[in-house]
């Protein structure tokens, strides 16, 4: 007998995710037993299960969604496995899995930043800190509007994109939880890059920008826990610093302009960040108060396929096309020797109409990739 596909809420391991009612769910393999004689659920906070914090037995629990009655607690990670017995007397436990929860209800330290209101290039805010010695364990709990990546000591965290994804403004934004103690050295530099997404973008029927706030911020706390049991928080505050980024400019419906010439010949310093204090009275950042702030529901927008070019298509008009053979929705990536200042536009399409490119079905949307 084999346990597979354990579960909570339909999730492999849960990091941040809001998990208001728990359920449980697992398949059973390799097995001669026709129907469950037995399941056992246990929960810990110890990796050896020396203390169980819950426990559920019964021949009735349900293997596509068990209710498990847990009280979690903010920033904590449980371990929990399954054990099965069938009618035909074999047995089996399955691998120790965890639960970690995010933030919860927990009251934030941290503030919204961003960029003075004159500057409304893309930001890259930034903070460098001294580690005070050996880290068992880290974690980054961090949301921007509309959209951030976050970056350690130069390395992008987690394989995640278009976080926060999409939220209800005038209720919830969703915060990602990051496990960062294998990125963290001596001294450190945390950067959140921003973007306009849903929040700022022209965005539905109206093409309207800035449906809910005009300005990028960020917000974001580093729970630090060392070796030896002291605890460290470096959060977003006036401390913080932000200089532009080498994105002109984004949108949902527009695509992107990444220019490597934005800062040529102009000064680009890092500035103090201004702090947004009471945002939710401020026109220009409406709907960032913190209550807002609400742990992930959303599951990770992940790259899934590396798609090649199928097709190079020479059309009637003269344009190139590049053919991938099918519609998705992702990025583009190229390779070219090109002399600085070289603009490259990437218009996006779905049909060719009399053998040309054609996007007039997209409306307003320009729907392009532009990198200098």
């Amino acid at each position: 007998m084999k346990i597979t596909n354990v579960r909570i809420n339909g999730i492999e391991n849960p990091l941040g995710y809001s998990l208001e009612g728990l359920t449980c769910s697992w398949n059973v393999c390799d097995t001669a037993s026709k129907k469950q004689a037995n399941a056992v659920i246990e929960v810990s906070e110890r990796v050896d299960f020396s203390e169980i914090l819950y426990k559920k037995e019964g021949a009735d629990l349900k293997q596509n969604g068990e209710i498990l009655e847990v009280e979690l607690v903010p920033r904590t990670i449980y371990y929990y496995r399954v054990r099965v017995t069938g009618d035909a007397g074999d047995c089996a436990v399955s691998e120790t899995q965890t639960i970690e929860t995010g933030k919860m209800d927990e009251p934030w330290e941290a503030d919204w930043i961003a960029a003075k209101k004159e500057d409304t290039f893309h930001p890259i805010m930034a903070k460098s800190f001294p580690l005070k010695g050996a880290v068992s364990r880290a974690r980054l709990y961090i949301s921007g509007v509309g959209m951030f990546e976050a970056y350690l000591n130069g390395e992008k965290l987690g394989e995640e994109y278009l976080t926060p994804y999409v939220n209800n403004y005038e209720n919830n934004i969703q915060v990602i939880t990051f496990p960062v103690e294998d990125g963290l050295k001596d001294e450190n530099t945390l950067e959140i890059l921003l973007g306009k997404g849903w929040y700022m973008s022209v965005f539905g029927l109206a093409l309207q920008p800035n449906n809910y706030g005009d300005r990028m911020a960020a917000i974001a706390e580093l729970h630090v826990e060392y070796a030896d049991g002291t605890t460290e928080m470096i959060v977003t505050d006036g401390s913080w610093e932000y200089y532009g980024s080498d994105i002109e400019d984004s949108g949902i419906y527009l695509g992107e302009t990444l220019n490597r010439q934005l800062w040529n010949g102009k000064e680009n310093p890092k500035k103090p960040v201004e702090v947004l204090a009471d945002p939710a009275s401020d026109v220009g950042t409406k709907n960032l108060v913190k209550s807002h702030l609400m742990d992930r529901i959303s599951i990770p927008v992940l790259v899934k396929e590396s798609i090649p070019v199928k097709e190079v298509i020479q059309t009637p008009a003269g344009e190139t096309v590049l053919d991938f053979g099918q519609n998705f929705a992702g990025f583009v990536e190229f390779e070219a020797e090109l002399p600085a200042g070289t603009k490259v536009v990437l218009d996006c399409g779905e049909i060719l109409q009399k053998g040309n490119f054609y996007n007039g079905n997209y409306r307003d949307a320009q729907s392009q990739f532009i990198y200098v």
